[in-house]
Order: structure tokens, then C-alpha cells, then sequence
């Protein structure tokens, strides 16, 4: 039952790191030049906030005269889309910040550690809490 306590402990924390790890803290940051930045990256996903409140997702998004082009999916199906600058409020996209990936990680190992400890010095799952050879009536 301990091996299973902590193999199971141990699992678990294995698939919270990795989870912190794929997701990473990212989210969708707004650019400061719209017009520059997708002339320049090139994104390949981009959102668009318009003036009068609504959101559009754009692929392939480039800047073309006073116009941002790209792909917009609705389902399975991609459509062109033309969205004139003048309409456009602000263009966000989706980046990861690796500052908060790092002190997230290191908050998780740092649980992981405490956790491990706190499990070994109650003797849920530490090699001590096991009887010896001669307690359970065994002889060398």
C-alpha cells in the first residue's frame, strides 16, 4: 500500500510538471504597432479587436496598404478576410512569458520537494517505515 501511495504521489507530480511545461504561461499580449509588427513577424495567428467590441482570429495575417488580410475558420471551412486599419482597435498575439514559465516551474519542483519530504518524515512513503528482516520473524 506505501509503494502504491507513493508511486501514485509520484505520478501525479510528474504529470503536474509536465503540465506546467506544455502550457507554460502564455496568453494573448497586444502589440504596440499593429501595422509594423504584422508587416515585420509575419504572425501566423493573430486576434483582432475592433472598435466596436468584436473579435476576429485571423491566419495568415499580413498588412496590406490600409487593410490586415488574413484566413478566418469557421468550422472547417477558411474564408478570406479584409478588415480595413481604421476599424482595427488592437492586434493581439499569443506569446509566452518565459519569466513566469520559470518561477512556475520552480514553484511546482519546490512543492514537489517540500511534498516528498513532508511524506518521508511521516513515514507514508519512506524506505524507514518498512520492518526489518528480523521484526517479522525472518532469519539471514
Amino acid at each position: 500500500m506505501k509503494f502504491f501511495v507513493r508511486h501514485f504521489v509520484l505520478r501525479r507530480s510528474v504529470a503536474l510538471l509536465l503540465a506546467g511545461i506544455l502550457c507554460g504561461c502564455a496568453s494573448w499580449q497586444p502589440v504596440t504597432s499593429e501595422r509594423s509588427y504584422v508587416t515585420a513577424a509575419e504572425p501566423n495567428h493573430v486576434r483582432v479587436v475592433l472598435h466596436d467590441g468584436v473579435v476576429e482570429e485571423l491566419y495568415a495575417a499580413t498588412a496590406v496598404r490600409d487593410k490586415l488580410t488574413g484566413l478566418r475558420r469557421e468550422g472547417d471551412e477558411k474564408s478570406r478576410v479584409s478588415i480595413p486599419m481604421r476599424q482595427v482597435s488592437e492586434i493581439q498575439v499569443w506569446q509566452s512569458d518565459e519569466v513566469g514559465t520559470v518561477v512556475l516551474l520552480g514553484a511546482v519542483g519546490l512543492a514537489g520537494v517540500v511534498f516528498v519530504m513532508a511524506m518521508s518524515w511521516r513515514g507514508i512513503g519512506g524506505a524507514s517505515s518498512l520492518p526489518r528482516l528480523d521484526q517479522v520473524g525472518v532469519r539471514p
